[in-house]
């Protein structure tokens, strides 16, 4: 699945005390969908590149968790970069 990274939310503390950073994303069908990225965890720096360049940019490799979330583990790949 492909989205356009809409808002990257400054970190946060999580209730069991884990950092975290929440995405939300306007997906290609038009829903929206959000992921939750803790530092801590590997799959972080998969998301690394994705920060980086911050909102406005297009990813694709998003894998759908539940309605309206993407499963953290997907391996995103920027395909278009905010001007």
């Amino acid at each position: 699945m492909t989205g356009e990274i809409k808002k990257i939310h400054q970190i946060k503390v999580s209730t069991n005390g884990n950092l975290y950073r929440r995405i939300e994303f306007l997906l290609d069908n038009g829903n929206w969908a959000k992921t939750d990225i803790c530092p801590d965890y590997r799959n972080y720096k998969k998301w690394a590149g994705v920060l980086q360049h911050g909102e406005g940019i297009t990813v694709s490799g998003l894998r759908i968790r539940r309605t309206h979330e993407v499963d953290g583990d997907s391996t995103p790949t920027i395909i278009t970069k905010s001007l």
